[in-house]
């Protein structure tokens, strides 16, 4: 008990930290731009204050209009909170946004109290003021409407990159912690390694291109066309429309496989030997195909073929629906598992010659799994997009 007061009073501790150290930046951005302007008056004002209080009680109340993301935790929740917010951030500053972001939250506190041990509102502060601090400092050193232009953008972009890391890095886990929750951070990590890593090949390949490729643009459209061969055997013309889709799909698996053939304690165990990446995966191709049918060719048919070719089959047919995502996942996840179980074990018995062997022929597995992956997703992708 007391330990969870401890650790529940330095996560307090920590927020108070974060919001005065968003404070300091926004003051010390907001007086290089009042000295530059030639404006010697204070940053906070009475004026400030006044809206700072009104527009944060509109803010509170647009707050408690929320609506709940499907598949998060409790405190992932969308509302329009954040309008107002940037209303005071264009009108009186960077200090004045922030400001106003703390007063939302706390009286959001002190009228509906916490669900979530405040990991919640850790989470909507962070992410608006990722959003107001870029936004509001490009606009107070040019003031126009491109300058707000760039600025929303500026600012749009942040709150994507930081709220995704700052989520799965540390609110994630700390809400985990707090809750008496695990969180396998390996595989967290080794996710957006993952993506990093296809996103580093990708832009690589396709910055200045060729008719004659070399280097790694060859390496790539070596993988790229053999499958776009097989996607067209199994699609037709049609596979042009998901193509970018199970290319991504691909490239991402195939990497993750790879990740873990480096016998490093786990430190980079592949996301893949995770049963919760693989039924994501499973699921994001799952959903694609269904959503592909629904906008090709209406409800009422993608309704309608669960009955078919009888009425009768409709249990047969929800089954076989059900059954796919899961079968891709734990295949993959079996596979993948059961490789790197056994590199550890070679590695632990014999650290040179047998692990590089088995490297070796990991590599190979793992570009394998990655294919049956992609392959069967666009089997079962082939009557969506007709």
């Amino acid at each position: 008990m007391l330990k969870t007061v401890v650790e529940n009073l330095v996560f307090v501790a920590e927020f108070l930290g974060i919001v005065f150290a968003t404070f300091v930046v926004a003051y010390l951005f907001e007086k290089i731009a009042n000295k530059r302007s030639g404006y010697a008056g204070p940053i906070i004002t009475t004026q400030k204050i006044a809206m700072v209080g009104l527009f944060g009680a509109i803010s509170t109340i647009l707050m408690m209009f929320e609506f709940p993301v499907p598949f998060a935790p409790t405190f992932y929740k969308l509302d329009f909170s954040e309008l107002p917010v940037m209303i005071v951030t264009f009108a009186f500053g960077p200090v004045a946004g922030i400001l106003t972001e703390f007063i939302k939250i706390l009286l959001k506190v002190m009228f509906r109290s916490t669900t979530t041990a405040f990991v919640g509102e850790l989470a909507n502060f962070c992410v608006g003021a990722s959003l107001i601090l870029p936004s509001s400092i490009i606009y107070i050193f040019n003031k126009t409407r491109k300058g707000a232009l760039l600025g929303s953008i500026a600012g749009t972009l942040t709150m994507t990159v930081f709220g995704s890391l700052f989520n799965a890095l540390y609110l994630l886990p700390k809400f985990a912690q707090l809750f008496g929750m695990s969180v396998n951070l390996d595989t967290i990590f080794t996710q957006w390694l993952t993506a990093l890593i296809v996103f580093i090949i990708v832009f690589a390949a396709s910055r200045g291109r060729s008719l004659v490729p070399s280097g790694i643009q060859n390496a790539v459209e070596m993988i790229i066309e053999p499958l776009c061969s097989q996607f067209e055997k199994n699609m037709g013309s049609h596979y042009k429309k998901v193509v970018y889709f199970l290319l991504t799909l691909f490239m991402f698996i195939f990497v993750a496989n790879e990740i873990g053939l480096l016998p490093t304690a786990h430190l980079t165990a592949s996301p893949t030997n995770d049963v919760n990446t693989t039924l994501g995966l499973a699921l994001a191709g799952t959903l694609c195909i269904h959503f592909i049918y629904i906008r090709n060719r209406g409800f009422g048919k993608w309704l309608k073929h669960f009955f078919e070719p009888m009425p009768p089959f409709v249990i047969i047919n929800i089954v076989e629906e059900l059954s796919r995502p899961v079968t891709l996942a734990m295949r993959l996840f079996g596979n993948i598992l059961a490789g790197e179980i056994l590199l550890e074990i070679l590695y632990a018995l014999a650290p040179v010659l047998v692990p590089l062997l088995w490297v070796v022929f990991s590599l190979v597995v793992g570009l394998i799994q990655a294919y049956i992956f992609t392959t069967l997703t666009s089997i079962y992708l082939k009557e969506s997009v007709e």
